[in-house]
């Protein structure tokens, strides 16, 4: 479950783009800078921001973090943004296995807003949930752990609903 956000605590800057990726059902935003013109400690600077989410262990976490990596770093870095999502974890022996990665989205002297728009645009148009694709439609997953991976005839592999 998602805690809730005070986006009172948010850089302004940064509301949208942290409202649209909370907007994946997979995806909790946990920390971000938008950039400051004299930047104290772990401020980043003016023009430079950072948005670190974590996606829940799941399938459609998964499944998620894969759609993202593909919008975010390869369709809109065709448009020219100097934007990436990296993985980022501290040593696991901090937090223990299993619960140490989170991810983070960092924009270099790009428009977090124009990332907002593009986010809501992919989000809308092209993804689907695990439910979705094996229906083939666009349908709200009730249970993002309601799927289950098998092997296909054609040896690759598809979801399946039922079973864990």
């Amino acid at each position: 479950m998602k805690s809730s956000i005070d986006y009172q605590d948010i850089d302004p800057n940064l509301i949208l783009v942290v409202k649209e990726l909370n907007r994946f059902k997979a995806v909790e935003t946990i920390g971000s800078c938008g950039g400051h013109e004299k930047p104290i400690g772990d401020q980043w600077p003016f023009g430079d921001w950072f948005v670190k989410f974590v996606v829940t262990h799941s399938k459609l976490g998964w499944w998620t973090l894969e759609f993202l990596a593909w919008a975010i770093n390869n369709d809109y870095a065709k448009l020219g943004e100097k934007v990436l999502l990296m993985p980022v974890a501290p040593p696991p022996y901090l937090n223990g296995p299993g619960n140490c990665l989170s991810f983070v989205i960092e924009g270099r002297g790009a428009d977090p807003d124009k990332l907002a728009d593009f986010l809501y645009k992919v989000h809308t148009q092209l993804f689907y949930t695990p439910k979705e694709w094996i229906k083939g439609e666009r349908l709200k997953a009730e249970d993002p752990e309601d799927n289950t991976v098998v092997q296909d005839p054609g040896g690759g592999s598809k979801l399946q609903e039922g079973g864990r």
